[in-house]
């Protein structure tokens, strides 16, 4: 399950903010084509199967949801395999956003964090994700919490992703905190490896460790352990790589 964090940065924001347009302009501007993704990155830069957003039934989403979803599962398609590529120098060494979302770095925690990003990436290549919008009378549904964005779950024939009303209300991506590609991250961290939980922790006040304040909080405390297997912390780090590795890349031609 994925809910909006209260807690805000508001310098850090402001600033997120500000450059997330450029950013997004810049990915517009230097798109790739699927064959130059995976001569660029191999077989890890190739495009996963989207989720299949509902049409019809009682949780079909409407024409501009099926749309805003669709765009940022494209994101999220191409980030995954993006951060599991880059993780594996965790397998030797430590680098700073790992640092920063994991807590310190020793080898049994790059394995660790290594072997979940490879779950994500493999099993959400093999399955078939649908997705609807639920009106609340599921089971462990969006409920009358106007904070909780998505859940996730999995029987013997579907893997779906359920999308609450929240997540409409956040912008797409990249925008440093929690957003429609990183909430779509963080419930497939859930369906891929099953230890992949919602931590609470002192370190974030006693709650579930959402949002980014929440999820660097739990990495810089005593307890950084659990930052391996919360959801938030595996959602903020696919995007920050994906940020530091594809897009701030792709926009410093703009400015040469």
């Amino acid at each position: 399950m994925h809910i909006t964090s209260a807690r805000l940065t508001a310098w850090a924001r402001a600033l997120w903010w500000l450059a997330a347009p450029l950013l997004v302009i810049a990915c517009a501007g230097s798109a790739l084509s699927d064959q130059e993704k995976l001569e660029r990155d191999g077989t890890v830069g190739e495009l996963q199967e989207q989720i299949t957003i509902a049409t019809s039934g009682t949780y079909q989403c409407t024409a501009s949801q099926r749309d805003t979803s669709t765009a940022s599962d494209v994101v999220v398609q191409y980030a995954e395999p993006v951060a599991f590529k880059a993780s594996a120098a965790l397998l030797t060494a430590g680098t700073p956003l790992y640092v920063r979302w994991f807590g310190p770095w020793d080898a049994s925690g790059g394995a660790t964090v290594n072997g979940a990003l490879n779950d994500m990436v493999t099993k959400d290549a093999a399955n078939s994700y649908t997705g609807d919008c639920n009106n609340n009378s599921l089971p462990n549904s969006c409920g009358s919490s106007a904070f909780i964005e998505a859940w996730a779950s999995r029987t013997l024939s579907t893997v779906a992703i359920h999308l609450c009303a929240a997540y409409f209300s956040e912008t797409q991506y990249l925008n440093g905190d929690q957003n429609e590609s990183q909430t779509l991250t963080h419930e497939k961290s859930h369906l891929a490896a099953p230890a992949i939980l919602d931590k609470s922790d002192a370190a974030c006040g006693g709650a579930v460790c959402y949002g980014a304040d929440n999820a660097l909080a739990l990495a810089a405390s005593t307890n950084y352990i659990k930052a391996r297997s919360n959801a938030e912390n595996y959602g903020m780090f696919v995007q920050d790589v994906y940020t530091t590795t594809v897009v701030v890349p792709a926009m410093i031609p703009l400015f040469l």
